[in-house]
């Protein structure tokens, strides 16, 4: 199963305002990307593949894939009070390293320190840094220090989109996205374990072009690549 996240990479407290979100909603509900109505009242961020859904992806997927494949499960726009580590499953197949020794880390014992941070961070003591022990040459290591196998972040908030056909995103439409949410966006992929396809040939890295303040409801309906 694959998931994606959309978020700022390396700018862990960003949070788009609530006009900002609004019109990402509007935005994608105009696209036919999402449902216009949210799955659940009270998940009111959260929504269904819409009848457009293949405008996510660029010429290559459309071209490779089932028209049943160029959709989603479901895409949910994500904030939190603190920034968060993404991906959030703990499923997720992927290695960890000490950048110091280049000795692994058990998933296992990060994931033990994780919930340690996170319990702190929800008890606002914000000075608590993330750290986790090298067994191999005893350092204590931050999150930099660790080298991860795939793109990892720090966030506060995020795109969401749960059981996506594949990696390969219509790179115009996330620059547009990304105009709207404030904020240049990369993409973290989420393979959950024993159910992975070739990420290395799959995966594509974003970098949308410089942002600027989102227009008002006006868009055009997007045309690929």
């Amino acid at each position: 199963m694959l998931n994606l996240y959309l978020t700022p990479l390396h700018h862990p407290t960003y949070q788009p305002s609530t006009a900002q979100v609004q019109t990402l909603k509007e935005f994608l509900i105009f696209q036919q990307i999402i449902h216009p109505e949210p799955i659940e009242a009270e998940q009111a961020f959260a929504f269904s593949s819409g009848l457009e859904s293949k405008q996510l992806f660029n010429d290559d997927a459309i071209e490779a894939l089932l028209p049943a494949e160029l959709s989603f499960e479901k895409l949910e726009i994500v904030q939190s009070e603190k920034p968060l580590f993404l991906p959030r499953s703990r499923e997720v197949a992927f290695e960890l390293a000490c950048k110091q020794c280049h000795d692994s880390i058990e998933r296992s014992a990060f994931y033990k320190a994780l919930d340690q941070y996170e319990k702190y961070l929800s008890l606002d003591i914000l000075q608590y840094p993330f750290t986790i022990e090298c067994i191999s040459c005893q350092m204590n290591l931050t999150a930099k220090q660790i080298d991860f196998n795939q793109e990892v972040a720090w966030s506060s908030a995020w795109i969401f989109i749960e059981e996506i056909g594949s990696t390969r995103l219509n790179h115009r439409l996330i620059k547009e996205i990304s105009r709207i949410w404030g904020h240049e966006l990369g993409v973290i992929a989420e393979h959950i374990e024993d159910e992975l396809d070739d990420f290395s040939q799959d995966f594509h890295w974003i970098k949308p072009s410089r942002l600027s303040r989102p227009r008002k409801n006006k868009w055009k309906k997007s045309t690929h690549r």
